[in-house]
């Protein structure tokens, strides 16, 4: 892990998230690349009018201060940073950007700071999870932990046990402990029951092999809808980071993945790592 993505409105969620990509680049010895997306007035004509040029330079200039901020905050620990302020639409930004600059991981906050001159994080990182093709974690806004020390896998189908890669290299990092899970409906009929628990044990023993963990006890949970579900097992066993993997093109059941895995990003209370596959 090389380097972070941080979207910024500049709200207080947007630093929670960027003080939870701090924790990152430290343990990984990465790089913070924080991204401002703003949106500067349009001349009427090719030839700006003079007070139109003035007032954007004077927005720049005072958005530039503030992503200056960062920086400071960033070199108290000795954290490489960047910082980019762009004018245009804040879904293409990040996409684009994040790709640019060949980034790792996208971190970034559930809500915005509420006003209408900044913006809304909350349907914006649900976006950037069906748009980006890189692993994002979404930090609430009412999250106060620190760095993840127990990580949930949330299986919602097979998945792609080589697409866990990011989630193990945090355990790592962070010496956290990582288990897995797949849920079942009290209302699936038995042979999906059944092709679910055969499921959880491949997965497992993939991850056991693929990435040398000794211990990774898998667990079949049943319940009574997915969020509802995946929510009271988070706050029964007090895990601080969850892993869904998202499919948001092709079947009826990979939009339902896609639909959970949005679900959790704006109701769960705990960062949630989105891995697109």
């Amino acid at each position: 892990m090389k380097r972070i993505l941080v979207p910024t409105d500049f709200s207080a969620n947007a630093d929670k998230a960027f003080n939870y990509a701090l924790g990152i680049a430290k343990s990984a010895s990465a790089e913070i690349l924080v991204l401002h997306v703003c949106s500067l007035p349009i001349p009427a004509y090719a030839d700006e009018p003079e007070d139109l040029k003035l007032y954007n330079r004077k927005q720049v200039a005072r958005l530039r201060e503030r992503l200056e901020i960062y920086r400071n905050i960033a070199a108290r620990d000795q954290i490489a940073i960047s910082t980019l302020l762009v004018d245009g639409e804040v879904l293409d930004s990040i996409v684009s950007k994040s790709q640019q600059y060949n980034v790792d991981l996208i971190v970034m906050a559930t809500s915005g700071a509420g006003s209408l001159k900044t913006f809304l994080f909350g349907t914006r990182t649900a976006a950037v999870i069906a748009a980006s093709k890189i692993p994002i974690i979404s930090v609430p806004a009412t999250f106060t932990g620190g760095s993840p020390r127990k990580i949930l896998i949330a299986m919602q189908e097979r998945e792609s046990v080589p697409l866990l890669a990011p989630v193990f290299q945090l355990g790592k990092l962070f010496d956290a402990t990582v288990k897995s899970v797949i849920f079942s409906d009290n209302t699936d009929p038995v042979a999906v029951y059944l092709e679910h628990s055969r499921e959880i044990e491949r997965a497992a023993e993939l991850m056991r092999t693929s990435y040398k963990i000794a211990h990774l006890a898998p667990e079949h949970i049943v319940g009574t809808g997915f969020t509802d579900t995946i929510t009271d097992y988070i706050e029964g066993h007090n895990v601080d980071l969850l892993v869904m993997v998202t499919h948001a093109q092709g079947n009826v059941p990979h939009l339902l993945s896609f639909s959970n895995t949005r679900e959790m990003a704006l109701r769960s209370g705990i960062p949630l790592l989105s891995i697109h596959a």
